[in-house]
């Protein structure tokens, strides 16, 4: 029996039974009291089945049936879709976990400046009953078997009402959060050191919980969309093209249809698109694309946060008064072809006084992270993508109307014939090829994605980005000594791995790219049966009305980006907006045009797959749209999900693990070591330190590791001010000898703050004992005034 049911039925009973509707008058006595009893005993069974429906459970939970078109409080349907929005925590081990994004090795995680989440929403076709789920991530990227884990546990609770086809997981990007939790050995050591169980583990069972939280609360809804532009000047934009040579090598008809008002090239996308959900007069959530990168919080910083998205997702939350629960007004701040534009803008240089700047392809110096100011500028970019949101949401009156509709498909890369009508004739810049006879090639990472973005971060190796090879040179002895690092290395490890005649052709395959690491031979000829990066990529498209999101497990270019919208509006011509969905449902690097991949910057470099990828993708994403329009099988070279091989068990290296928790003798988990002092003033900082344990022991998920409490003229607890979510404090962890754990706790008091009494709370777990059981403490600072 669905649960829409039981809540007619409990209806009725309670009608019937309480107030006396629909009872037969003429019956006396013990009759109308036995139904009476009855109902009463239903009613309470009922209610005791129902309990705890709120928390996800496979054990206990029963999901609406696959029929309920309508809302069971409404009635028949008024709009054209139900929405429903969930939000869950996600955040991973904060301690000792190599974080995802810089491949920077000594960037372990050392605590929390703000807790990730994943944000949902729900969009049912009140005349298909069609649903379409999008979940935004608070993570470096997406992993295959995250999203395929998501799929499973969604299927065992739900069926077929959510499955691969209907949805959309997308990672915002940041850098600051942890990672290892891929099926794939070479994403595993470049971004987490290892497989971490723990974080996935909890990152799955909390996108589950937030699709699980959505689910509930469906009901008819409306939702509205708007669009607008960021400004271009500096120091109000909140990106700039850190490649802006590669995109001169765009055509220049093509570049002069995007122009800034004063009529220069627009080199990023500034248009940031935003959907409002309403249920009634209820404000349900928000959610907006917006090419800002997710790296301000640099390789130097070692909290968790969820970068400039995260602090912009927080600042409209909180306005909004979510409270994290069931419910919850949910803001969700997604990326979108941002792959070439980065936020760590010039004009910051100016700003911070950055004595390590770089300069920029104009002799301009350019901010990158150093680990000192870095917090102050995710915020600043977080506040400028809110600050846009926020009009966007308040003015966004153009209500979405028609159907919903979707479809993805999974697509083997490596050796991909492209139609030759999707090659440009000068693409094809080499005598030796032919647009009949492109394809993508087998997974290589190059030579100037190690060298990195040097806007942004130092490299892995000395020298600059746009390191190309010339195609028909073949190095010799001599430039082998002269350049070990160069255009040489590719020759030297791949002759190591693979046969004379692949090395040729994956060498004329990749073209102009210095390749190093030949990702996709070391699974044939080094480590046979694992992965080392994805090669089955997932490729989708969800339409709802008049708007569609493609779902891509790149990042994407600025100049792809337009080209894929572009593709889409052409097979669909009742679309008025399109949205690039980046890092989603898995993840394969970088975008990047045929003629941006020429000159091989980072971007370039970082393409696994050749010059002919975003040729290939363009392919996909038309066809798959050509599939969704007429409601026809997927084309031949679409493989079933099933088809991607799952090597989560393969894994190694793993990482996060706490063996066991000690204190100093005379000491106690959750003592204080040093206390706060007795008064503070707003703009100061409460620091406290506690003898502590690991916090790997328990993630605290949906709880926290530190609460600010104010007290009430009786020293008693009134509210709880701030916790770990919140970006006012901080909870630091530091080993202490060889199994000790110091925590500290800062409390940056904001300016407004009630003057009165106040304390900080520790909570953790420590591992001790014969066993090792996990047993959970508590430490309390002494109490101090804040005054004005």
């Amino acid at each position: 029996m669905s649960i829409l049911i039981w809540q007619f039925e409990m209806r009725a009973m309670i009608k019937r039974g309480l107030f006396g509707q629909n009872r037969d008058e003429s019956k006396k006595g013990g009759g109308m009291m036995r139904i009476r009893v009855f109902d009463y005993f239903f009613i309470a069974f009922m209610g005791f089945m129902l309990s705890g429906t709120d928390a996800f459970s496979l054990g206990r939970f029963t999901p609406l049936a696959s029929s309920d078109l309508q809302s069971a409080e409404t009635g028949p349907s008024v709009t054209a879709f139900q929405v429903g929005t969930g939000i869950y925590d996600i955040t991973g081990p904060p301690a000792e976990v190599m974080f995802a994004g810089m491949v920077e090795f000594s960037q372990l995680g050392e605590g929390i400046l703000m807790r990730q989440y994943a944000r949902a929403f729900i969009v049912r076709d009140n005349e298909t009953g069609k649903r379409a789920v999008y979940v935004n991530i608070d993570l470096a990227n997406v992993s295959e078997a995250v999203h395929d884990e998501v799929i499973r546990r969604l299927k065992a609770a739900y069926g077929d009402l959510y499955t691969e086809q209907n949805v959309l997981i997308q990672a915002t990007h940041t850098h600051s959060a942890p990672g290892g939790y891929f099926d794939c050995y070479g994403l595993n050591l470049l971004m987490g050191l290892g497989f971490c169980r723990q974080n996935f583990d909890g990152i799955a069972n909390g996108i589950v919980e937030a699709i699980s939280r959505a689910h509930h609360t469906l009901k008819d809804g409306r939702i509205y969309i708007n669009d607008g532009y960021a400004s271009w000047l500096p120091g109000e934009r909140f990106s700039f093209n850190r490649s802006p040579l590669p995109y001169l090598e765009n055509p220049e008809d093509e570049r002069n249809a995007y122009v800034n008002p004063d009529g220069s090239e627009d080199n990023t996308n500034r248009l940031m698109t935003l959907l409002k959900f309403q249920q009634g007069e209820d404000e349900k959530g928000v959610f907006s694309w917006c090419a800002v990168h997710g790296h301000v919080s640099g390789p130097f910083l070692k909290l968790i946060n969820g970068d400039s998205k995260g602090y912009a997702s927080y600042v409209f939350e909180r306005e909004k008064g979510c409270e994290y629960s069931e419910g919850a007004f949910v803001a969700s701040f997604a990326m979108n072809d941002a792959g070439d534009a980065s936020a760590n803008l010039p004009e910051d240089a100016d700003d911070y006084d950055d004595a390590d700047a770089v300069t920029d392809a104009d002799g301009k110096a350019v901010y990158r992270a150093d680990g000192i100011h870095d917090y102050d500028r995710m915020k600043k970019r977080g506040l400028t993508q809110y600050n846009l949101a926020m009009n966007l949401y308040e003015d966004a009156d153009e209500e979405l109307a028609g159907t919903v509709s979707y479809g993805k498909m999974f697509v083997s890369f490596p050796g991909f014939e492209i139609d030759p009508s999707f090659i440009k004739p000068h693409q094809v810049r080499y005598d030796h090829e032919s647009m009949d006879t492109c394809v993508a090639c087998s997974p290589v990472v190059g030579l100037s994605m190690l060298k990195t973005s040097s806007e942004d971060t130092k490299g892995m190796l000395p020298g600059a980005e746009g390191t190309a090879r010339d195609i028909f040179d073949t190095p010799t002895i001599v430039d082998y000594l002269a350049d070990p690092l160069g255009n040489s290395i590719q020759d030297m490890l791949w002759k190591l791995l693979m046969p004379d005649d692949l090395f040729e052709s994956d060498r004329l395959c990749q073209l102009e790219k210095v390749g190093v690491v030949p990702m996709g031979r070391a699974d044939d000829y080094l480590f046979t049966g694992y992965k080392a990066v994805p090669r089955i990529l997932p490729i989708q498209i969800v339409k709802i009305g008049n708007f569609a999101i493609i779902g891509l497990p790149f990042e994407v270019t600025t100049m792809a980006g337009r080209r894929l919208r572009d593709d889409v509006r052409n097979v669909f011509p009742d679309i008025s907006h399109v949205e690039i969905a980046a890092c989603a449902n898995s993840y394969a690097n970088y975008l990047t045009t045929r003629e941006e991949y020429a000159i091989q910057h980072y971007e370039g470099g970082a393409n696994w797959f050749g010059p002919y990828s975003l040729n290939a993708v363009r392919q996909m994403v038309h066809d798959l749209s050509w599939s969704i329009k007429n409601d026809s099988d997927l084309p031949d070279y679409a493989l079933p999900m099933d088809s991607i091989e799952n090597t989560i068990d393969k894994q190694w290296l793993l990482t996060g693990d706490v063996i066991w928790d000690a204190v100093p003798k005379g000491e106690y988990f959750g003592k204080v070591k040093t206390d706060a002092k007795a008064v503070y003033y707003p703009g100061n900082t409460v620091s406290v330190e506690f003898w502590g344990a690991h916090p790997n022991n328990d993630l605290q998920v949906q709880k926290t590791y530190l609460s600010v409490e104010k007290l009430d003229e009786s020293g008693n607890l009134e509210k709880v001010v701030a916790r770990d979510r919140d970006p006012e404090t901080i909870f630091r962890w530091k080993r202490s000898g060889l199994a000790g754990s110091v925590i500290t706790v800062l409390w940056t008091i904001p300016e407004g703050t009630v003057p009165g009494a106040y304390r900080i709370r520790h909570y953790g777990h420590y591992k001790k004992g014969c066993h090792y059981k996990v047993k959970p403490y508590e430490g309390l600072s002494s109490v101090f005034s804040v005054v004005e």
